[in-house]
């Protein structure tokens, strides 16, 4: 190949790369909307059910609360853990930050699954306190969780601090006091 043969063939290649790269750039831009709008609708989802929780604990009696409501609200926060699952798998950027909030939750599910059962079984000592605890602290990181998800430090560092008000109840003794 002479010297005027691979100029030619260099400037296909841009004039080429120059033809693609809008194509390219909106195929990659594309890609990248449709993530950060799965990942709203992830976030989004997953504050939905925790208020929905929350107001449903909040209608539950903190002293003598009913069998089916302590189930009822037990199973919201499986669905919790769902949908906090879903938002962990789609967003590996916080993947590690989320980490800590997934396993608060899946504690808090086990451990609330004692207050389940012995408001089931009707267990003398319901732990009234480690309810009322629970309630306080969901209302505080609704309270502090930010409304709509931003890619952005900001919204890590706002919804780290919220997910703490989770953290703390995993201190706390959930079996019925006798």
């Amino acid at each position: 190949m002479n010297k005027q043969q691979k100029q030619n063939m260099i400037l296909v290649i841009v004039t080429l790369l120059l033809l693609f790269s809008p194509a390219l750039y909106h195929t990659f831009s594309t890609k990248a909307q449709e993530r950060e709008d799965r990942t709203t609708a992830f976030y989004t989802s997953f504050i939905s059910i925790v208020q929905s929780w929350d107001q449903l604990l909040s209608q539950t009696d903190d002293q003598n609360p009913e069998a089916i409501a302590m189930f009822e609200a037990y199973k919201y926060l499986l669905f919790v853990n769902d949908r906090l699952q879903y938002l962990v798998d789609d967003f590996p950027r916080m993947e590690k930050d989320l980490a800590v909030l997934k396993n608060d939750f899946f504690l808090l599910k086990y451990n609330f699954a004692i207050l389940v059962s012995d408001r089931i079984e009707n267990r003398p000592g319901f732990n009234e306190q480690a309810l009322r605890m629970i309630k306080q602290q969901v209302r505080l990181f609704l309270d502090q969780a930010p409304e709509n998800y931003d890619n952005s430090n900001a919204f890590r560092k706002e919804l780290i601090q919220a997910a703490e008000h989770i953290s703390q109840l995993s201190n706390i003794d959930f079996s019925a006091k006798p």
